[in-house]
């Protein structure tokens, strides 16, 4: 067998071998740069045909005489041998067929060398013939050109060293080292066979035939680096050695015949397509390279140049791993610098390819070999791009394709090992050289393998780290919310205007023909109802911006015309609802308005700001009564006194101005202050007037006290800055610098509580009416709730985008205000932290809120220079009953459509006004923990279950009359395994037929629990008509649902819903093709749609009577547990799964336009998780109920009223 450089081997020319052959006796390497640059002229003389003169050269240049005549010794005698090849004397390319025959080349040393077989960047090989042994050889000798280089001899004789040093039965074998007449040599086994590129490539040939393409020019090596090769010939693109052809030996091709000759390497392709014995034989041959590895490994040498032309194969099917030209060694010298890039590029590690020497080890290997198994096994390089920059990039990527979509047949296992060993990561792949060879054992023996696939989680971690700049990037524009929802804005609009064109254009063409006008009519009312949806999806998104009028008028655009139909349904009679803003614009201002207060009789509001100017506004009459001026710089804080006859103002002049109310006159100044003033309050009944000091750039504070009648300071507190002072007056809330808060006394000496490490800088606060509670706001955005006794945290709400700059109690406590720069108000319940309102009008930050005394008027100040009053602030479209003391599992509207009953594990069942949020009724089953409540208001009927398997079927009318009772006694429930789930075998879900005659029951299940099969009941006699089928998951609650004609019952069977005709009792099995179980479903009101909610976060339409999947809803993070239609049929309501701990997606609520299968909108404001849900039967109140925390449970009630006048022309 041949000793092998790469491909090209063969093509090593005859002006190589006459080199070797006539070296003379040159110094070993030539540093200096004279000797090198006379070498070059001389050379390039000869070749043009002239005859230097040799002896007028050395005298020209006396000083390097010596040295330049041992080089050109070597030269001449390199011109003298180079004929010979030209004459055909020596003939590399067709050696007689007995090796004592062959013509002699050259002698060097104890070797006769025969013929060239091989050049590469390191250097050229030759068969040859040691004498004295009498036995073949391959040489290989490093040119003269690299003699003038002293690095590449340096590397050629590691070289040497580390292939001498390992000696293993498949890595060739060094058998000697030598330099002969400055010609630096070793010689090593002579191998008949062929590489693996050689036999990739006849694979190519036999299996995959194409036209001839381009040579790869990145088979060669690559070697980035400051070399001065003189006579190699012109480099690669890639910075090698030049490659030259040579014909190929005559020998049969490498592939399993009938006879093989030695030089044939034993591999059975078989037949490519479909033989399993290939890939075993591709396995053996990785498992002789890999322990081969491993030994150099342990005896410290990396390779770093495996590929299919270093890897050579004998007529036996034996593996030798060659050429360890690039090889690096524990103890060799430092030739390569970090930046460097050696070794062929297809082949490269990542790491190698990024020049990274300082990572490189034995992983390298490892990688290498994994690429020559996936191209042996494929016929296929992984990274297949001839462009340099492209395929660097795909090996640091890692974008190759699976050796499966290539070859199907190629096994798993062997798949998945050679994808582990390609691993980006070098800690990805295998440990050692070893562990792959074991691998490819148990491959063999038909044992599981160890390697595994990474998950798709752990491939997302990897790109994200190999990507961190890209991900934090990405990161900070999720951040920035306004730019992207402005951007969907955007795009929402180009939709919207484009699905009207397409209107126009159905419009148009409508006039074409009319035999078209049904279908063209049937176009338009598509497109209508998908610009529909699109725009209610963007005006609930500019709702949640706070830009109330631009959602109103686009809302408005879809109130029908006369003979249209109405499109309109639950989402948009909300978003009408909800940006119902009655405001008064106060203009007067110039500037950003800071600050606002109410007189405290509310006839009048103070307003001041950056224009200096205190603005003295009549309310009643929106007119203005005076403009105070007399400060120096912005206005930061006003403030009444209790008697409304005095007005504080501070500013950044560093100055306390007060004024006579009635008179609209300066009375006195209170000066000086060190720092600028951002706060003023009256305490001690309005003898005592606050003042807190701030320094806006270092946040230096300081509070001080000051008699309004005199003008005296009565004392000064460093460090602290007043915030808000209690309606009482006996205590305030102070910040300081460092992330603290504290509760004083009024004299600001006494600590009563402290908060610590706040993750921001407190900018407002405001206690509520009896002082109990402190609400905050910070620069991060969000509003805290502290308990003032011992300021304890009890709440934070979030929603804002920017600073919070003021937060306001209503005058009953129950009704919390703030405003930040993202230039929305928000109105909060703060007992539970809901959020029940947006307000949107100003166009620049909100900086101050302010409430009036009797708490109808709201008044904001804006950074748009306006003064704006709120009229119904209070109107809202969120409504929550009081919490309940256990989880609700359980509620249904009556048919009023305004009572809605609601269980929740004790024995009530209650009855609540959903306009009044106040309990009207209850009824009590003694003994009983009610679990779920089912109404049919044709039967007018009220079925109760129970934890204890139990149902009451009670008369609508009469809630206190029994009508029936069923028991299941067989069922034996579990224990409660938490304060908020069923026990295993409570009732879990009651729905009653349309017409009221059959009551389905479903009971809780369990994982790790015996399994509850649904159930049909007749309701009138209580007896059981069918058991349900069941199998598999049987997860969620809602899985049993009647068609809108009750004649068809529908049950959830892992991920199939079966199907049973009630009059025939034929059951159809309906593949959903959710990848988990279906965990609920519902018919539509019409019945020509079932929906069902799987695990995996989607929602899926089926035709109810063909069963045919119609679209599929994406928007959920997690699993979906509930799901119900509204009355009229155009809106789907879905609840979200629990999810991570505390996400807000676990108590997701969104809208859904059936029509289109799009998002219109999702609900917020609720802090339960919802476990049951439902929409009233005029539809205009859709409720969600669950437990909320603390063992609680919570009913929210969003309001969608109907109102024909929506939208009108009147209105407008």
């Amino acid at each position: 067998m041949r000793c092998l450089e790469d491909d090209a081997s063969k093509a090593a020319g005859a002006a190589g071998a006459a080199e070797v052959a006539a070296h003379s006796d040159s110094p070993q390497s030539v540093e200096d740069p004279r000797v090198i640059e006379r070498l070059k002229e001389f050379r390039a003389a000869m070749e043009r045909g002239e005859s230097p003169d040799r002896a007028r050269l050395l005298a020209e240049f006396p000083g390097i005489a010596e040295e330049l005549a041992s080089c050109l010794d070597a030269l001449e005698a390199v011109q003298q041998v180079v004929p010979k090849f030209s004459r055909g004397e020596a003939n590399p390319g067709n050696p007689p067929s007995a090796e004592e025959n062959r013509p002699e080349v050259g002698r060097l040393g104890d070797y006769r060398i025969l013929r060239p077989i091989g050049r590469g960047g390191m250097g050229i090989v030759y068969e040859a013939e040691q004498i004295s042994l009498k036995r073949r050889v391959a040489l290989k000798v490093l040119p003269l050109a690299a003699v003038l280089d002293p690095r590449q001899i340096q590397r050629f004789q590691n070289e040497a060293r580390a292939a001498a040093s390992l000696h293993h039965d498949h890595i060739v074998q060094v058998y000697s080292v030598g330099c002969e007449r400055a010609v630096h040599f070793y010689a090593m086994e002579y191998i008949e066979g062929q590489t693996l590129a050689q036999i990739i490539s006849e694979l190519r040939r036999r299996f995959k035939p194409a036209p001839r393409a381009k040579p790869d020019p990145f088979q060669s090596t690559l070697s980035v680096q400051d070399g001065h090769d003189a006579f190699a010939g012109p480099l690669d693109l890639a910075g090698g050695a030049p490659v030259e052809a040579q014909p190929a030996a005559a020998t049969t091709p490498l592939l399993a015949c009938q006879t093989k000759s030695r030089s044939q390497a034993a591999i059975d392709t078989g037949q490519f397509s479909s033989s399993k014995d290939f890939y075993r034989s591709v396995a053996r041959l990785g498992i002789q390279a890999a322990e081969a590895l491993e030994h150099a490994h342990r005896m410290g040498v990396v390779h770093r140049d495996i590929k299919p032309s270093n890897l050579i194969v004998d007529g036996s099917g034996k593996l030798f791993i060659s050429d360890f030209g690039l090889a690096q060694t524990q103890t060799g010298a430092n030739l390569t610098m970090t930046g460097d890039v050696l070794g062929t590029l297809r082949y490269m590690s990542p790491e190698q390819a990024q020049g990274q020497r300082s990572v490189l080890d034995h992983h390298t290997d490892i990688y290498g070999l994994g690429v020559t198994l996936y191209e042996l096994l494929t016929l296929e390089p992984p990274f297949g791009s001839n462009d340099r920059h492209s395929l660097l990039h795909q090996i640091l990527e890692g974008e190759c394709r699976p050796p499966r979509d290539l070859a199907p047949d190629i096994p798993v296992d062997l798949e998945t090992i050679v994808l582990k060993a390609m691993a980006v990561e070098p800690a990805a792949r295998y440990a050692s050289a070893q562990a792959m060879a074991d691998d490819l054992r148990r491959f063999l023996e038909h044992r599981p393998i160890l390697a595994r696939r990474p998950s798709s989680w752990e491939r997302a971690a990897k790109w994200a780290y190999r990507h961190a700049a890209a991900v934090m990037t990405a990161a900070a524009m999720l951040i920035v919310l306004l730019a992207g929802l402005a951007a969907s804005t955007l795009w929402v609009w180009a939709e919207r205007n484009e699905a009207r064109r397409q209107r126009d254009v159905a419009r148009r063409q409508e006039q074409l023909a009319e035999a078209r006008r049904l279908q063209v009519l049937d176009q338009e009312q598509t497109l209508r109802r998908q610009v529909y949806a699109a725009d209610v999806y963007w005006a609930w998104q500019a709702y949640e911006l706070g830009e109330t009028a631009g959602a109103r008028e686009t809302l408005r655009q879809h109130c029908p015309a006369a003979g249209q139909e109405d499109l309109r349904e639950f989402a948009w009679r909300y978003l009408w609802h909800s940006t119902e803003n009655s405001w008064t614009a106060l203009e007067g201002h110039r500037d950003v308005v800071f600050c606002a207060a109410f007189s405290p009789d509310g006839n009048i509001l103070a307003t001041a700001g950056r224009d200096r100017a205190i603005v003295l506004w009549d309310v009643p009459r929106h007119n203005k009564l005076a403009t105070l001026v007399g400060h120096g710089d912005d206005v930061n804080a006003l403030a009444f006194s209790p008697d409304g006859k005095l007005l504080a103002t501070a500013g950044d002049d560093r100055t306390v101005k007060l004024w006579d109310v009635p008179n609209a006159r300066l009375l006195r100044t209170l000066a000086p202050f060190a720092l600028p003033v951002g706060w003023v309050g009256f305490v001690s009944g309005g003898t005592t007037l606050l003042a807190a000091e701030v320094h806006w750039d270092t946040h230096d504070a300081a509070t001080s006290a000051w008699s309004p009648h005199d003008g005296a300071r009565r004392w000064r507190v460093e460090g602290w800055r007043a915030l808000a002072v209690a309606p009482d007056g006996r205590i305030a809330a102070s910040g300081k610098n460092g992330g603290l808060l504290c509760i004083m006394d009024s004299t600001m000496k006494k600590q009563l509580a402290l908060a610590e490490n706040l993750p921001d800088r407190v900018l407002t606060a405001s206690f509520s009416p009896d002082g109990r509670t402190l609400a905050t706001g910070s620069r991060d955005a969000r509003v805290r709730l502290w308990t003032t006794e011992g300021l304890r945290l009890f709440d934070v709400l979030s929603g804002h985008q920017g600073q919070v700059r003021s937060v306001a109690f209503s005058q009953d406590g129950e009704t919390l205000i703030s405003a930040a720069d993202d230039g929305q108000v928000r109105i909060w319940r703060p007992a539970h932290g809901n959020l029940l309102k947006v307000l949107g009008a100003h166009v620049g930050e909100v900086w101050c809120v302010a409430f009036s005394p009797d708490g109808k008027i709201l008044a904001t100040g804006s950074s748009d220079c306006s003064v704006r009053l709120w009229r119904d602030w209070h109107t809202v479209s969120l409504r929550l009953l009081p919490r309940q003391p256990q989880p609700v599992t359980g509620i249904a509207f009556l048919p009023d459509s305004r009572t809605l009953a609601t269980v929740s594990g004790d024995s009530h069942v209650r009855f609540w006004d959903t306009d009044t949020a106040r309990l009207a009724a209850s009824i009590e089953l003694p003994g009983k923990r009610c679990a779920c409540v089912a109404i049919s208001a044709s039967a007018r009927l009220l079925a109760v279950g129970a934890h204890d398997a139990t149902i009451d079927i009670r008369d609508l009318d009469t809630p206190d009359r029994r009508v029936a009772r069923i028991e299941q006694p067989e069922i034996q429930v579990g224990p409660y395994l938490d304060d908020e789930s069923l026990p295993p075998g409570a009732v879990s879900w009651l729905t009653f037929s349309p017409d009221g005659s059959l009551l389905a029951c479903d009971l809780m299940n369990v994982p790790g629990y015996a399994p509850f099969q649904p159930t049909l009941w007749d309701v009138t006699s209580g007896t059981a008509l069918v058991r349900l089928s069941w199998r598999g998951e049987c997860e969620g609650r809602q899985r049993i649902a009647f068609s809108a004609d009750g004649t068809t019952v529908a049950n959830v069977l892992s991920s199939e819903v079966r199907l049973l005709e009630l009059a025939t009792n034929q059951r159809r099995s309906l593949p959903t093709g959710h990848p988990g179980s279906v965990r609920c479903l519902a018919f539509s009101p019409d019945g020509t749609i079932l929906a069902t909610g799987g695990r995996e976060s989607v929602i899926k339409f089926f035709d109810a009577r063909t069963h045919q999947g119609r679209a599929t809803l994406l928007g959920h993070h997690d699993q979906i547990e509930l799901l119900d239609f509204s009355p009229d049929g155009k809106t789907l309501a879905s609840a979200g799964g629990r999810g991570p701990a505390g996400a807000n997606w676990d108590r997701e609520v969104i809208l859904w336009d059936v029509f289109t299968g799009r998002e219109l909108v999702r609900l917020a404001g609720h802090r339960c998780r919802p476990t049951c849900l439902a929409f009233s039967p005029d539809g205009t109140r859709l409720a969600v109920a669950g437990p909320a925390g603390n063992r609680s449970g919570e009913v929210a009630i969003w309001l969608a009223p109907r109102n024909e006048n929506s939208g009108s022309d009147l209105e407008r």
